[in-house]
């Protein structure tokens, strides 16, 4: 269970009259990089209210933050424009004592930002529950792994995040490498859980021939920080963490790159990452640590 801040979002037509009706909810953790919103898809109780028809121009508002929220939450989105914490949605309450405004932070319980945002619609919105949404995005999955490791007594002079890995016939980006001046472990982060089945199913084919040609020839890894460009043998530990695809096809297609011969990938779902984790932390534990 992680905690996730959250916001309730009203419009405020009269902040002299005090009146106000919930719009929706912002729900999101710096831990794990998750963040959701929702809205009201009915404007009945908001026009009942809105004596001097400024509504229209709250909804322009809401919509602009939303598309923001939803395209920092793109899972092909490793590193956006702007940052989304919580002190940022603190900030966004301040500022907020206008037409639209944003609660005070709190925090709530949940397995994951959609699972929160669906416990704290059913206590702070009148109106039918939205579809719950069950998709993690890349970028949670990444966060979620990297807090394990970071659970396991691994810092950051041992974990890198967004790496490119460079083979004699091609290169691709790796998300999380572990390493102690020597690279021990390269992890690939998937979440099966996208609209877009057919893209991320090709990325993981692109990447399963980036490790095959890594397996039988090594490669070098390059990434901010690091002061130099590292040697990753053949024999490295490759690694998946992945969010399932409620699609057996989907997912399926995915364990059959994840599961081949020739990559030799130790493959977990995101939920089991916490023993995935323990393999990653002894791997820089029984070797000698350089100090970079």
């Amino acid at each position: 269970m992680t905690k996730y801040a959250y916001s309730v979002i009203r419009f405020v037509p009269s902040p002299v009259r005090g009146e106000f009706v919930n719009l929706g909810v912002i729900v999101g953790s710096e831990r794990t990089g998750e963040w959701a919103i929702d809205v009201v898809g009915s404007r009945s109780r908001a026009s009942k209210l809105d004596d001097e028809n400024v509504f229209p121009m709250v909804a322009s508002d809401l919509q602009r933050l939303q598309s923001m929220i939803e395209s920092y939450s793109d899972p092909d989105l490793i590193d956006p424009p702007f940052d989304l914490s919580d002190e940022w949605l603190c900030q966004l309450s301040r500022d907020s004592r206008n037409l639209l405004q944003y609660t005070t932070p709190k925090t709530v319980v949940a397995e994951s930002a959609p699972s929160a945002l669906e416990k704290l619609w059913k206590l702070m919105v009148v109106e039918p529950v939205p579809q719950k949404r069950s998709s993690l995005t890349r970028r949670s999955v990444i966060s979620r792994y990297v807090s394990a490791l970071e659970r396991h007594d691994l810092d950051k002079s041992h974990i890198k995040r967004h790496a490119q890995l460079e083979t004699s016939k091609t290169h691709a980006a790796i998300d999380v490498v572990v390493h102690n001046g020597a690279v021990k472990e390269i992890t690939q982060c998937w979440s099966l859980q996208i609209k877009d089945a057919d893209s991320v199913t090709n990325d993981i084919k692109s990447w399963g021939w980036t490790i095959r040609t890594l397996r039988d020839r090594g490669g070098l890894l390059t990434a901010t920080g690091l002061p130099e460009r590292l040697e990753v043998p053949g024999d490295v530990s490759v690694g998946v963490v992945y969010a399932e695809s409620e699609s057996q096809k989907v997912t399926d297609e995915a364990l059959e790159v994840f599961n081949d011969k020739d990559i030799q990938a130790r493959c977990v779902p995101v939920g089991a990452v916490e023993d995935y984790a323990e393999i990653a932390s002894q791997l820089v534990r029984d070797q000698k640590r350089f100090d970079l």
